[in-house]
């Protein structure tokens, strides 16, 4: 980044200081000098009074000073009459799978990498660098980790060229459970006719290793749900649990029904609208 910066700065800047180098003859050049300034600054703000020294004077050397004055980096380093921009390091990035299990108890994991790193003789050589991963309870999927300069380095360059090293969690696809923030879905692929009108209670692993039971009472249509509180992920920041969300995807119709089936359903319905 530095050097790209850098690069550019030179192109834009180099001939400022002698005109325009084949622009044509229409182009003739000019210093600009304090005078400039001043006359400029009458011209535009001519009745506000104090001059170009009015509004710079107290700047600990004027204009120019606050600008380039303390930067030591160029004018691609600086925020303009403010603090230097930090340079950014480049990023070599390795991706650290968790099962959702190990993201709600927390778990520690290792892995090693293979760093370029610069060897005694001048040439690249591979380095192994062996990394531990405290992983916090309820960190979630695209969590980042920044290890400072533990990546690759500059061929050429001492360990100061190093990228950083940006581990980022990947939550591994669990059996039978999603995550949407903090809660967990169980998805129940289907309940028969029977089971969607006198209702049904479903037993189901609980993401702590406690068997959650869940009771639907009344009618169920597809779509319909149910919430156990407190049952879900831990949050990173707050301690505390989301839900588990039961939903029904599908009621299963039977293919056939008896005679005397029918009559059942009639008779039991003889009360209700069609």
């Amino acid at each position: 980044a530095g050097a790209g910066a850098g690069a550019g700065a030179g192109a834009g800047f180099a001939s400022a200081g002698g005109g325009f180098p084949g622009a044509g003859g229409g182009f003739t050049t000019h210093e600009f000098s304090n005078e400039d300034a001043e006359r400029m600054f009458k011209t535009f703000f001519g009745g506000m009074g104090g001059g170009m020294s009015g509004i710079f004077g107290d700047m600990g050397g004027g204009a120019r000073g606050a600008a380039f004055g303390a930067g030591g980096g160029g004018a691609e380093d600086m925020d303009w009459g403010h603090t230097p921009r930090k340079r950014s390091r480049g990023e070599c990035v390795v991706n650290l799978e968790c099962t959702l299990e190990e993201l709600y108890t927390g778990t520690q994991k290792r892995f090693t990498i293979k760093r370029q790193v610069n060897g005694p003789n001048g040439m690249m050589t591979e380095k192994d660098e062996t990394i531990t991963v405290d992983v916090a309870r309820g960190w979630k999927d695209g969590t980042r980790l920044t290890y400072q300069k533990l990546g690759h380095e500059v061929a050429g360059q001492g360990p100061e060229s190093a990228a950083d090293l940006v581990v980022v969690i990947k939550e591994a696809k669990h059996r039978w459970f999603e995550r949407e923030k903090d809660n967990l879905i169980f998805q129940v692929p289907s309940i028969s006719l029977r089971s969607a009108l006198v209702g049904f209670k479903a037993k189901i692993p609980g993401i702590d290793g406690v068997e959650l039971e869940v009771a639907f009472d009344d009618c169920t249509e597809a779509g319909s749900s149910r919430v156990v509180r407190n049952k879900g992920m831990i949050n990173s920041r707050t301690g505390a649990r989301g839900d588990v969300i039961v939903k029904i995807q599908k009621v299963t119709f039977p293919n056939h029904l008896t005679e005397k089936q029918k009559t059942l359903i009639k008779q039991a319905f003889s009360t209700t609208s069609a």
